[in-house]
């Protein structure tokens, strides 16, 4: 018998890729390219970094893509 919890969801984002990341303020969304620092699936929390500033950042890997909500 097959459980729900021997089944993983697939990987969304691999380490290295280069994606979209939506940024929420309020009513306000910007999109933002970043590198993957970790592989994910969705609903996992993953740290990214700005390729321009180098800074590193946690975002939620959703169905849409990762997203960071400034707003919570």
């Amino acid at each position: 018998m097959i459980t729900s919890d021997a089944v993983a969801q697939p990987v969304v984002v691999s380490t290295g890729q280069t994606v979209a990341v939506q940024v929420k303020d309020g009513g306000v969304v910007v999109s933002v390219n970043a590198v993957a620092d970790q592989t994910g699936r969705i609903g996992d929390t993953i740290l990214m970094t700005n390729p321009g500033s180098g800074r590193r950042f946690s975002a939620l890997l959703t169905a849409s893509g990762p997203v960071v909500d400034l707003g919570s």
